[in-house]
């Protein structure tokens, strides 16, 4: 019959207890050579496996920086798509109502004034240049109004950034000159969306209200011909699209100003090797 096995061979100590052990073994027989060679070796160990834990760290945060930095070139990209689309939508709507009224008045309406406020809430200032543009195209000519007031208004894509800044990990990137320009022209996005969302599109209603009054629908087309001597005819509609043209010239002045600090920030990358 076979015999049952005995205990089972209790499992070897770590090594760290057999470094310590073997320190304590030096001490006992004063053998001060060997007592400094294990302490160095324990030193050395523990100093070595700092260094690969700091490593793995910093390549980790360096491999998040470059992932972070390839989603904000995406981004810039895809704001640069939306803002192109506000500027032409401007652009459209200055040429519309600058046409209506020239040929209402029998003058072009060329600068604008009012009152500045700053680089990220831009405002007309004295003497403020109305943009030179073409005649409105053929499509336009046929519906002027609804030309003037409707308008495009972009929503710039801020989600890498946004997301860096909400988690606290602003320093995963190490060029502060770049973090300094992504916070500049997450400045200046604020300030175009605060204009569109408090100015642009609550007063647009009220401007709409005003052209059906005048037989004026934001979603027909209007011959040009009657459309001009309702303009020459009555002041509100003569200063409603004063407005429009001064509101328009605020907008492009703000998608313009984001734009070129978004030229600015793909080139900064791009000079990075992130495209």
């Amino acid at each position: 019959m076979k015999q049952a096995d005995g205990p089972a061979a209790p499992p070897p100590p770590p090594r760290q207890a057999l470094i310590l052990r073997r320190i304590a073994g030096h001490l006992r027989h004063q053998d001060w050579t060997a007592v400094i060679v294990e302490f160095l070796v324990v030193v050395l160990g523990v100093f070595i496996g700092l260094q690969a834990t700091n490593w793995n760290n910093d390549l980790t945060d360096r491999r998040r920086e470059a992932g972070i930095l390839r989603d904000i070139v995406s981004d810039l990209h895809q704001d640069r798509e939306e803002l192109a689309a506000g500027r032409a939508n401007a652009l459209r709507r200055v040429a519309a109502a600058g046409h209506v009224l020239e040929r209402a008045t029998g003058r072009r309406l060329t600068t604008l004034h009012g009152p500045r406020i700053d680089n990220r809430n831009l405002s007309l200032g004295i003497g403020t240049p109305v943009p030179v543009t073409g005649p409105p195209d053929e499509a336009d000519l046929l519906a002027l109004w609804p030309a003037v007031v409707t308008g495009y208004y972009p929503t710039p894509s801020t989600t890498a950034f946004d997301a860096l800044t909400s988690a606290g990990r602003l320093d995963l990137i190490r060029d502060a000159g770049l973090v300094r320009q992504l916070q500049a022209y997450r400045l200046v996005l604020d300030g175009l969306g605060a204009t569109q969302n408090n100015a642009l599109r609550p007063q647009i209603i009220g401007v709409r209200q005003v052209g059906e009054t005048h037989g004026l629908s934001a979603f027909a087309p209007v011959d040009e011909d009657v459309l001009i001597r309702e303009v020459a005819a009555s002041p509100q509609l003569r200063a409603t699209l004063e407005s429009q043209l001064g509101w328009a010239v605020i907008h492009l002045a703000q998608i313009d100003s984001a734009d070129r600090l978004a030229v600015a920030l793909l080139a900064r990358l791009d000079r990075a090797g992130f495209r």
